[in-house]
């Protein structure tokens, strides 16, 4: 490590020269000609002093350290500071004085050729890369060497870095091997030389490169300038390998000639039609002069192909996908040449003009430098720097043009050099491609044939993934949306892309598709400005802009104007696209005018912008295109999305964030002292993450809207009104100066929205989705809220049922709810009502609009209004619970009285939360009499619509007449319908109640054959649809004659019931609910309540599935109007027209297939099958839904409004209760078929498992056999004593057979029969077959071998079937207990058990003669630690104790014997501190002596744990004797007093159980490590020895308690040494100081405060880590009391191990037993159980 002094010292040095180097920068940017003109050359003097200081402190400074790091950091730093020192030179040198003219001259000018290379930035010179390419390698080996290698500057150990940097792929992995070191670079680099420096293999490889160049197409200039280059290239290389190049001149020409076009091929025959022996060379001229041909024609005479460039093939598109726009003309150049920059007058090509040509060297460089072109090509977009033209100079080889070589040289007429797009690097020099800034376009707008107007382009700076800054050029576009960035662009800068599908539509619908899309941070290059946004990624974001460059000369634009793009008037590329969502936030208010009806300077973040319409010079014939840029489409999706909305019936529950929102509101909603309601905002759990600064955008917004308002007096005046009111109400307060810093902070943008309302014409919206500079606005950093009122649906059902109406809607609701003072910061607005005053900061002070929690702050106040204050107005809190629909009141009652009454509670009840009803509106006035005429509404109608911005339809209410009413206006245009037209005006029919339903149904088929065509929006529809369309636009406005009565109850009615009809189509299906109400005159009224439809799906479903469908809507339509209503009805009735449907009601869902039981499941859950009938479809109104029917149709359909007429009559006039007789089939019913699973368990025969071996069954059933034969053979009788070899195959083979009947039943009676056995058999791949004597044996494929037919045939036996199970033990004994392997072969020679290895493993498990000799011992899961374990406690206050040793001491003499010793290790159970004692003996005595040792040092213990060692033992008893004896008594009560407050508690753990003392054992093992590594074999006396435990004591308790932190932050780790320094001070309860800073405490208190930080982590680091578990935990092992188990003991082998009987087991806290009492025949003994094997034998199967 470097000396840490002198690196400190080398950092303030260079410290000091930055510091000199940034006052140098920060002169050059307040530079004043009038005061600093004369300084700047002393500057450039003292900059140069400076940048010599800076190269030999950082030189020095670098030499220090040679680690990776440390050059890498460095590296970095210098490319920084390189950038500065350029940066401030380049300024300097540009602001230095001219020098006075001389009289004399004294010296010859400098040649024109040769200019001052001065203040030009040359490209940075990067470092070469090889990646184990053979044709590579010598451009790389000459380059790094000339760079790094022979450079001596570098360290060795900076060109390893360097070298490391500059590999790739096989290259880097050939040195990846070799460290990192000042000597190892050589090898590294011999290493790579060696295995690339092959000259046979470099040779095959260019010769083979020659031979494989593909074929150029035909006057393809960039494969000719490729082909020639690729020639050259290798040709070079092969004659710097010593290849005699110059005599393969035929054979190259011959290559060339077979590679070339055939246009070239025969004009290189021509030119050598006279020459009979073409050189090489030759061939090369001419190839680079045909080039230079080619590319001259190109630039001269342009194809016209740009407007190809967008004639995309219109791709297929989802219809539902929203797309952008970008309708785009690009500018095509014209064929005739632009204005030549030598004459300035005609149209022709430089190289053609003769007052060019007639110029010297020294004149024509002098036209170049004045006309800023390219030295080398004489081309206007670029320099000679970033030429891409592969010619140089003829004469020099330099990058210049021929013509303007200095000299006395011949000087040619050249045609120009020609660029190319991918320049291929010389042999020798590598630099990398600075990206060229691309430039404006003109866009022609005006009907002038030479008028065009300037698109506004900046030049900005872009970050890449790595913080580096790159320079690019963007385009500001109001007319687009989104941001775009170009592949290249997005290329360069490697930024992570996200996923997309973007539709972009151009000029006549080319359409393309953005796939990607970026965040990218932008900046300026002339003020501190930053944003980060989001690009949408594109191949080419537009055209170059301009098309063509023009002159500004006579623009007179003032020089100290820092153009936001400098070469705005020069054809160059544009790399990004800002949209219309930034484009004003980066205006400032700057404004300038450069000529008349010229174009216009806007001040901006990026510097000035130009923009505006200019005359293009009169010589400029060529009239430039229009171009247009990218505009987001809205697509009709959302429209859609909410008419399809408004159409479903089921409700939702809250969602996690809205209950999160609800949750909120409750702990913060608190009251004024007015009454009024103060709430607090619900934000995003990372709202102070998301937000952003805000304040720049605010300002920009509000200096174009004072422009704006500046037009429209009338307006400015309507908008200074409303907020002045905002201001006099007190919902606006200014911020004082002092506030204006605060942090948390949003500027709410605002602007003016134009109201077709009678009471406001003019409103201000603020804007609380404006992005602010972290890319996310207020509204995404706000928590929305749920809908906490009744859907509109309900609220105009419970309308319908009030004889006396009653509407109103709250002022200003929103308002007169106040915003906590915490979050008004967040509603900041910035306003003024004077332009000449100072732009002011206001806090709006209540729930404003345009936020997006607002609705629910406001709505979910009301509600809290009614839980505070509703109790003494039941009626008004009803009515606002149920009734209120966001600021409207939709109520009633059935009396004017009971009105009066509702209206005046609630007036009362909304006073005391500081609310007002106004617009009063009733269908009976003497409800409105009393009130001013202030808060009465209007007569005529109140319109019911959820949505403001949808104003041409919706449902009216005529209170004069109670009805209600629909006015339709629908414009039938001329040409023909498209898509988004036909589906915008859809969208707009809402009628949520239904009650035109069969007019809908239609525009709802309409639009689902629209969407079954897949076009595009604009696309237009067939004939077929546009003649539907017609015809159902034109009836539409004969709608407004349709009404229906509001109130749908007979008066005074007394019984109502409900009848909902339900019928379906091929292409809809619905359901209509009616209300048939009886008064007490008798009087029926039968009216519509409300209705839904619905197309039938795109899968085609049986008719009586799409009835069952319209069942189950009129089933959840119901539902929502008895929930709605809120009233009891005598009755409800469900009549269908399909008799299948009505059988599947009667019947229970199980019955039915599975889409059929589940519909049929929810509707009898809401509906009573009884109640289900039948009606015929002439009857039934539900058929007008499902088939559509005109609007006249409807209008004098009495059918649709009330329903059939026996409705009107007495029950028995309807149709008949029972279901018409219909006989349907199986299928047709929809019938689920019963399944039934069988199977069959067979029982192995008793005779099995009556005997325990195999050869006693096999005996028995062999005597049973004779005893049969010796009953029917009586003349035959064997009286043997033995059964002989026949009696006992005979006896197996009957055993076999009937364990083969009871386990393959099926697979016998399958062979019998002679088929195959099954596919599901466990037999299929033995290939089984029956033998003589019936048995099944193994077919398989060893048919043909000598072997016995026993063996090649197994009898197949089940592999756990007790028969089996005695067969394998029978073998295993037999082969004298012999392993799995030996004893399946032996038993494989004549049967084969099935799953054979798996039944040899358990019938050997349960071998006790094996269990007995294998004993395994009983793992229990790891317990829970010990209370002393988990507990914060002083150090050592529970301590483990252990021996280790023993240590041999150094004799006291050389003829002396090594006296023994032994370390006594001290461990605490709660920090793991460890302390260590060396004693001479295992005494009892030695022991005390170290335990009072360690008393008198560390701390008396209160509990001591050890194992039960002797010397253990007996200290114990006589600490015991010692304890006793002071117990209180005759003795000393100071002595009592003191020790029996310090007395020790042993504990010892169970015996030969060291896991019990894991801790102490753990601390033995790492104090031996430690001693053997320190002291090895060598012998120290018992002090030395003391001294070394002691360093070891202080080691091991050093070591960290946690892993240590990957934060470099966090210098310390806790370990067992940070509690030992606090045991010296007994402490007190103290008071938590951990968070107090510690320059407030004093020296006790601070050491109070490191004590606490350290339990602190102890409680939360250390403790929690000892919860983790790092092995996996064996299952428990349930141990019993008289249990036969086997004791361990490791002095004896396991199969003398001794048996005991388990007499009581010791359960720990978590009910698993790992200590046990036992019984032996020496007597009763406590074991762990990890020291007991149990007996009992593990079976399987």
């Amino acid at each position: 490590m470097p000396d840490e002094k002198r690196l400190k010292a080398k950092e303030t040095k260079r410290k000091n020269v930055l510091e000199a180097l940034k006052r140098l920068d920060a002169f050059v940017k307040n530079y004043d000609p009038d005061q600093h003109q004369q300084e700047v050359p002393h500057r450039l003097d003292r900059l140069e002093k400076v940048w010599c200081a800076y190269e030999i402190v950082q030189e020095e400074y670098e030499e220090m350290d040679d680690s990776e790091e440390f050059v890498q950091k460095n590296l970095e730093l210098r490319g920084t500071v390189e950038e500065l020192y350029f940066r401030v030179k380049a300024g300097l040198s540009s602001k230095v004085p001219p020098p006075p003219s001389p009289t004399v001259a004294v010296a010859p000018a400098a040649p024109a050729a040769q200019p001052t290379l001065a203040n030009v930035k040359l490209p940075t010179i990067s470092l070469p890369e090889f990646d184990g390419d053979f044709n590579n390698w010598l451009t790389f080996h000459d380059t790094f060497m000339s760079m790094i290698h022979s450079s001596t500057e570098i360290s060795q150990v900076q060109k390893f870095h360097y070298l490391r940097a500059a590999l790739k792929g096989e290259a880097a992995r050939l040195i990846q091997s070799i460290t990192i070191t000042a000597n190892n670079y050589a090898v590294a680099w011999d290493t790579l030389v060696n295995r690339y420096s092959n000259k046979a293999i470099l040779r095959k490889k260019h010769i083979r490169a020659l031979l494989k160049h593909p074929k150029i197409p035909n006057n393809n200039v960039e494969a000719l300038h490729k082909i020639v280059d690729e020639f050259q290239r290798h040709t070079k290389v092969l004659e710097q390998l010593g290849e005699p190049v110059d005599q393969f001149s035929s054979i190259l020409i011959e290559l060339l000639e077979d590679k070339m076009d055939d246009a070239s091929l025969t004009a290189w025959e021509e030119s050598i039609a006279t020459n009979a022996h073409p050189t090489y060379n030759e061939m090369v001229d001419f190839l680079q002069k045909r080039a230079r041909i080619l590319e001259t024609i190109s630039i001269n005479r342009p194809q016209n192909n740009a407007s190809k460039s967008f004639s995309h093939s219109s791709a297929q598109k989802k219809p539902n996908q929203p797309r952008l726009s970008s309708n785009a003309a690009t500018e095509v150049p014209s064929k005739s040449f632009p204005t030549c920059p030598a004459c300035e007058k005609q149209r022709h090509s430089i190289f053609d003009c003769t007052v060019f040509n007639g110029l010297d060297p020294k004149g024509r460089m002098k036209v170049v430098t004045e006309k800023k072109l390219c030295s080398n090509c004489f081309r206007s977009d670029h320099f000679a720097r970033n030429c891409r033209s592969k010619f140089s100079c003829k004469h020099c080889s330099r990058r210049h043009h021929s013509m303007i070589h200095p000299g006395p040289a011949e000087m040619e007429k050249s045609t120009p050099d020609a660029g190319s797009d991918n320049p291929s690097p010389g042999p020798s020099s590598v630099v990398t491609a600075v990206a060229a800034i691309p430039t404006p376009e003109i866009v022609s707008t005006d009907k002038s044939s030479n008028a065009s107007v300037l698109l506004t382009t900046v030049v900005l700076i872009v970050v890449d993934v790595y913080g580096q800054e790159h320079v690019a050029r963007a385009l500001l576009d109001t007319g687009s949306q989104p941001n775009a960035i170009s592949e290249r662009l997005c290329q360069l800068l490697h930024l992570p892309r996200k996923t997309v599908n973007v539709p972009i539509a151009g000029v006549d619908s080319t359409v393309t598709n953005a796939k990607h899309e970026v965040r990218a941070e932008i900046r300026s290059r002339v003020v501190n400005f930053s944003e980060s946004l989001e690009f949408l990624v594109l191949r080419r974001v537009t055209s170059e802009t301009p098309s063509a460059s023009f002159s500004t000369s006579r623009w007179n634009i003032p020089e100290n104007f820092a153009l936001a793009d400098p070469d705005f008037n020069t054809c160059r590329k544009v790399d990004m696209i800002i949209g219309a969502a930034h484009f004003y936030s980066f205006l400032r208010d700057g404004r300038f005018h450069l000529i008349d009806r010229g174009p216009l300077l806007v001040e901006t973040v990026f510097g000035w912008i130009v923009a505006g319409k200019f005359e293009n010079p009169a010589e400029c014939s060529n009239r430039p295109a229009v171009t247009c840029h990218v505009a987001t489409v809205t697509s009709g999706s959302e429209q859609l999305e909410r008419f399809w909305r408004i159409e479903e019936l089921n409700g939702s529950d809250y969602s996690v964030d809205e209950q999160k929102c609800e949750d909120y509101f409750r702990e913060t909603v608190s009251r004024d002292p007015s009454g009024r309601y103060v709430v607090r905002m619900p934000k995003h759990p990372e709202h102070d993450r998301m937000l952003g600064s805000s304040k720049l955008s605010a300002v920009r917004r509000l200096k174009w809207l004072e422009l704006k308002l500046a037009k429209d007096e009338n307006m400015r005046i309507q908008y200074h009104d409303f907020l002045r009111e905002y201001v006099a109400l007190g919902h606006m307060t200014p911020v004082p100066d002092d506030e204006e810093c605060t942090s948390n902070v949003f500027y709410l943008l605002h602007h003016v929205l134009k109201e077709s309302s009678s009471t406001t014409k003019v409103r201000v919206v603020f804007d609380g989705s404006a992005k602010t500079s972290s890319g996310y606005s207020l509204n995404d950093s706000l928590l929305v809220g749920p809908v906490v009122q009744d859907e509109l649906l309900s609220l105009i059902l419970r309308f319908r049922k009030f004889p006396v109406a009653l509407v109103a809607d709250i002022e200003k609701m929103y308002r007169q709810v106040s915003m906590n003072p915490a979050d008004r910061p967040l509603q900041r607005i910035l306003w003024r009502f004077d332009a000449s005053e100072p732009i002011q900061t206001y806090e709006l002070g209540t729930v404003t609009y345009g936020l997006a929690p607002s609705s629910f702050l406001a709505t979910r106040t009301l509600l809290q209004l009614v839980e505070d204050e509703g109790t003494p107005f039941p009626k008004a809190s009803t009515a606002i619970k149920k009734n209120v629909y966001v600021d409207d009141l939709i109520s009633g009652r059935n009396s004017i009285e009971e009105a009066i009454e509702l209206r005046e509670e609630l007036d009362c009840l909304l006073q005391k939360g500081g609310f007002r009803f106004r617009k009063w509106c009733s269908n009976s006035l003497p409800v409105l009499a009393g009130l001013p005429s202030e808060l009465l509404g209007t007569q005529s109608s109140l319109k019911f619509d959820p949505e403001e911005s949808i104003k041409t339809l919706g449902i009216r209410w005529e209170p004069e007449a109670d009805l209600f009413r629909f006015d339709v206006s629908v414009t039938i245009q001329n040409k023909s319908p498209t898509k988004r037209t036909i589906l915008s005006t859809i969208a707009q029919l809402y009628d949520p109640l239904g009650l035109i339903s069969p007019v809908v149904v239609q525009a709802k088929i309409l639009m689902q054959n629209l969407w079954l065509l897949a076009l595009d929006w604009d696309d237009e529809v067939s004939p077929d649809l546009q003649r539907k369309w017609a015809q159902f636009c034109e009836q539409l406005p004969t709608l407004s004659n349709f009404r229906i009565e509001r109130f749908a109850f007979a008066p005074g009615f007394q019984t109502a019931e409900l009848h909902c009809f339900v019928d379906a189509s091929e292409v809809a299906y619905g359901a209509c609910i009616y209300v048939r109400s009886v008064a007490a005159d008798g009087q029926v009224q039968v009216s519509l309540l409300a209705s839904k439809s619905k197309v039938a799906p795109l899968k085609p479903l049986s008719i009586p599935r799409l009835e069952l469908c319209a069942a189950l809507l009129a089933s959840r339509l119901y539902e929502k109007i008895v929930g709605s209503l809120d009233m009891e009805f005598a009755g409800s009735f469900f009549w269908s027209d399909s008799t299948i449907v009505l059988q599947w009601m009667k019947a229970p869902p199980r019955t039915w297939k599975t889409f059929v039981a589940n519909r049929i499941a929810e509707i009898q859950a809401s509906t009573v099958a009884s109640h289900w009938q039948h009606v015929s479809g002439k009857e039934n109104p539900a058929d007008m839904i499902s088939r559509g029917v005109f609007v006249e149709e409807l209008i004098r359909s009495e059918l649709w409004k009330h329903g059939p007429p026996w409705l009107r009559e007495d029950k028995s006039t309807w149709p008949s209760q029972g279901i018409p007789e219909t006989k349907f089939s199986v299928e047709e019913l929809e019938l689920k078929k019963n399944v039934i699973l069988t199977t069959q368990i067979f029982h192995p025969d008793p005779l099995f498992e009556r005997f325990s071996s195999y050869q006693t069954l096999l005996n028995v059933v062999g005597f049973c056999f004779r005893f049969c034969h010796n009953a029917r053979y009586k003349q035959r009788r064997n009286s043997s004593s033995v059964l002989s070899v026949a009696e006992l195959h005979h006896a197996r083979t009957a055993l076999v057979k009937l364990v083969q009947a009871e386990t393959f039943p099926d697979d016998l009676q399958r062979l019998n029969k002679g088929f195959m056995v099954s596919s599901k058999s466990s037999l299929r791949l033995l290939s089984p077959f029956l033998d003589a004597d019936g048995l099944i044996r193994v077919g398989g494929r060893l048919r043909l071998a000598d072997t016995p037919y026993d063996v090649k045939h197994q009898i197949v036996l089940p592999g756990f079937h007790p028969f089996t199970r005695l067969l394998l033990k029978f073998h295993h004994r037999k082969l004298v207990h012999g392993g799995i392997q030996m004893t399946l072969a032996v038993v494989r020679d004549e049967f084969w058990p099935l799953n054979g290895r798996k039944a040899v493993r358990s019938a050997i498990r349960s071998c006790y003669e094996c269990s007995r000799a294998n004993p395994q011992p009983i793992q229990q899961p790891i317990g829970q630690l010990p209370i002393a374990r988990v507990t914060a406690n002083e150090a050592f206050v529970c301590t483990g104790v252990d021996y280790c040793g023993p240590v041999f001491l150094k004799p006291a003499h050389r003829k002396a014997a090594a006296r023994k010793s032994y370390i006594c290790v001290f461990v605490c159970l709660s920090t793991k501190a460890v302390h260590l004692e060396l004693v001479s003996d295992l005494s009892t005595p030695a022991f005390l002596m170290a335990l009072d040792r360690f008393v008198w040092r560390r701390n008396r213990p209160q509990h001591l744990y050890s194992d039960n060692g002797t010397n253990f033992i007996g200290a114990k008893n006589a600490l015991h004797k010692v304890y006793q004896m002071l117990q209180p008594g005759p003795d000393s009560d100071k002595i009592y007093k003191h020790l029996a407050e310090e007395s020790i508690q042993w504990h010892l753990i169970p015996p030969r159980a060291p896991n019990f003392g894991g801790l102490w054992e753990a601390a033995v093992k790492v104090a031996k490590a430690h001693l053997v590594r320190q002291l090895g074999s060598s012998l120290l006396s018992f002090e030395e020895l003391t001294t070394v435990l002691i360093r070891i004591e202080g080691c091991m308790n050093s070591r960290p308690l946690l892993p240590l932190s990957s934060d470099p932050n966090d210098l310390g780790t806790l370990t067992p040494a940070h509690f030992l320094v606090r045991n010296m001070i007994r402490p007190l309860p103290e008071v938590d100081i951990r968070n107090v800073p510690l320059n407030r405490l004093n020296q006790y208190e601070k050491l109070q405060k490191y004590s606490q930080n350290f339990w602190y982590r102890w409680r939360n680091e250390y403790l929690k880590e000892l919860n983790q578990q790092y092995c996996a935990n064996p299952k428990r092992y349930q141990v019993n009391v008289g249990d036969i188990v086997i004791l361990k003991d490791e002095s004896l082998g396991p199969a003398r191990w001794p048996l005991a009987r388990v007499m009581e087991t010791h359960p720990g806290p978590d009910g698993v037993t790992r200590v046990a009492t036992l019984r032996t025949s020496s007597g009763i003994l406590k074991r762990a159980v990890s020291k007991i094997c149990p007996l009992e034998c593990v079976t399987e199967g």
